[in-house]
């Protein structure tokens, strides 16, 4: 029962007004809404993403994945899993759906498509990327794709819930050097960029609801 007002609330939140660049400038302060880069927009690539919630030791998880190392821009990154859109997809939700399950076996028939976050600009690799929220009523059996996903990792919410989750001064490597960058720690995977946006967003309206963590 808890769970289905869970998702009721988070229905209802996700279709309301959602915090969006306030919420992306706590972990990049640098960032413009998404309104003010229609001209970068107009020539983006466009992507999509699956935040998937589930039941798992007795508390609601979410999964990421790593990616494999590479030379691109998000070589070893932590991120959702998620892709580009490709010429058969019905949708950007069908995007999200399809790379779900071609990264993690995460079926789309038993997938419940809850609602989605603000969509998100991606500099470095010209992305646009559409967030969707979905929930599983069990844990899925994940089955990492050798090729895209080098480790998954779960994440209970309540860790990611809260302003003192979002860390500072982190520091990683990217193509442009090394640098100091906000994000969310999970054991020694860090969250950044524009995971770690879509994460923060997501987190503030989790933050919303009368659930008892």
């Amino acid at each position: 029962m808890m769970i289905e007002q869970f998702k009721k609330e988070l229905i209802q939140k996700l279709g309301e007004e959602k915090p969006a660049w306030n919420a992306h400038r706590k972990v990049m302060s640098h960032r413009q809404p998404i309104e003010d880069l229609s001209m970068k927009i107009a020539n983006a690539r466009k992507s999509a993403v699956l935040l998937l919630i589930y039941p798992h030791k007795k508390q609601l998880h979410t999964v990421f994945i790593k990616r494999p190392t590479y030379e691109g821009v998000h070589s070893g990154q932590i991120a959702l899993p998620g892709g580009a859109e490709e010429e058969e997809d019905k949708s950007l939700l069908h995007t999200a759906l399809r790379e779900a399950e071609e990264e993690l076996a995460i079926h789309a028939k038993t997938t419940d498509v809850l609602g989605a976050l603000s969509p998100l600009y991606v500099p470095p690799s010209n992305f646009l990327i559409e967030p969707y929220v979905a929930f599983q009523p069990e844990r899925p059996i994940f089955q990492a794709d050798v090729f895209e996903v080098a480790e998954v990792v779960e994440c209970p919410l309540i860790n990611l819930v809260g302003e003192d989750k979002l860390i500072d001064n982190q520091r990683v490597s990217s193509v442009n050097g090394k640098m100091l960058v906000k994000g969310f720690r999970l054991n020694y995977h860090l969250i950044w960029g524009a995971t770690a946006m879509i994460i923060k967003e997501f987190a503030e309206i989790l933050e919303q609801l009368d659930f008892e963590w």
